[in-house]
């Protein structure tokens, strides 16, 4: 994810994005891995005007993704930080407002 915001081809970026998202995706619900998701919003902030239109859609239905599997995660997942996890899906939910996708 930290490449995705180092670079300024948008191809790169979605590239380096997806790879961090299939990584993150099947990690389990914790507040390490939700640490991490507040680089979508950090890509989305300063990357995703770069992105080509598929590629916007691309990221929010990454994002819409993420929410869903938090909001459905497993009762037996091991969340420490409750705080963190709300956080996360407020912002995510922001990014996905306000794209309009």
């Amino acid at each position: 994810m930290l490449k995705s915001l180092k670079e300024q081809n948008g191809e790169l970026i979605f590239e380096y994005f997806q790879k961090a998202h299939s990584l993150l995706a099947h990690l389990q619900n914790d507040q390490y891995k939700f640490r991490q998701l507040f680089n979508y919003i950090e890509v989305y902030k300063t990357k995703f005007n770069l992105l080509s239109k598929q590629r916007k859609k691309d990221f929010i239905l990454a994002c819409k993704y993420i929410v869903n599997q938090i909001e459905n995660q497993n009762l037996n997942s091991i969340v420490t930080n409750d705080y963190v996890k709300t956080k996360c899906l407020s912002e995510l939910n922001k990014i996905i407002i306000q794209s309009g996708i």
